[in-house]
């Protein structure tokens, strides 16, 4: 069934309970119409099998960001991304500044999911991007909603994105309390993270310690992924990895300030090792 006739066939399902708008996660707030484009295209990746079998396990609600609704799969290691469509929805009911504003939101956020996948996919532990709709590559997707409701959805009609689950860096950072040299460890992960991405000349818009970064595997990498520009005049390297660097201080000396000496001087070391 095409995508367009499968939104049609669904869409009146998804409004018979009324005019009031469910608040969380409904099926209707990631559903698009969008048409396909050839500057969202990404190459499939090398190992497209394991996606696949990725997308065979159930997956379940896990939260909610500013531009995704966030789900868990069984297994605990990834987590799939469907994008909230009211930020990108260009009804011609729409004033036309407003229809201007939906636009330029999807070309930023698609762009900059694009930039992850293509140029940063270690640094933000994204497997996979689907930006256009597919014919017969992605299975149907079994989901449990926020209230445990099951849901399929043919893939190929979907825009989302799979990545790999992280723990957020504060509630990893709170772990390593007990652990010096891990904790130290991990604070330099996060510092020299950052100053991968800025040295390719890419710019985060949204540096927060707090949601921005978590840790898969003993290393950091950015989990929230909207706001990533190539076209920003970028900071200076050392500039990003500064701002970033108060958060952590602020950070260790809310919840740990026995160990602020010990996290300032593994900052300081990386930052002039940084600059060499």
């Amino acid at each position: 069934m095409s995508g367009m006739k499968w939104y049609f066939l669904i869409l009146p399902l998804l409004l018979v309970t009324g005019c009031s708008r469910p608040k969380g996660f409904t099926l209707k707030k990631v559903l698009s119409r969008h048409q396909n484009e050839p500057r969202w295209e990404v190459s499939l990746p090398q190992q497209m099998d394991e996606i696949q079998r990725i997308l065979t396990q159930p997956y379940s609600y896990l939260g909610s960001g500013n531009h995704c609704y966030a789900f868990v799969s069984r297994d605990g290691r990834y987590v799939l991304k469907f994008f909230k469509q009211k930020h990108m929805r260009t009804q011609s009911i729409l004033s036309k500044r407003r229809l201007r504003r939906r636009r330029r939101e999807r070309v930023e956020s698609f762009t900059s999911y694009k930039i992850a996948y293509e140029e940063l996919q270690e640094e933000t532990g994204v497997l996979y991007l689907h930006l256009n709709k597919t014919v017969d590559i992605l299975p149907t997707l079994t989901l449990f909603d926020q209230h445990g409701n099951l849901l399929t959805l043919p893939l190929d009609e979907m825009e989302f994105l799979i990545q790999k689950r992280a723990t957020l860096a504060f509630d990893y950072l709170e772990s390593l309390f007990d652990q010096k040299e891990q904790l130290l460890s991990a604070v330099d992960s996060l510092l020299r993270l950052v100053a991968v991405r800025s040295q390719r000349g890419i710019y985060d818009k949204d540096l927060q310690f707090y949601k921005n970064f978590g840790f898969c595997e003993g290393q950091a990498i950015e989990v929230d992924i909207g706001e990533f520009n190539l076209d920003h005049p970028p900071k200076e390297m050392l500039e990003e990895v500064g701002e970033l660097s108060l958060q952590i201080r602020d950070f260790i000396h809310e919840n740990a300030a026995e160990l602020l000496s010990d996290v300032e001087a593994r900052i300081n070391l990386t930052l002039r090792e940084l600059e060499r």
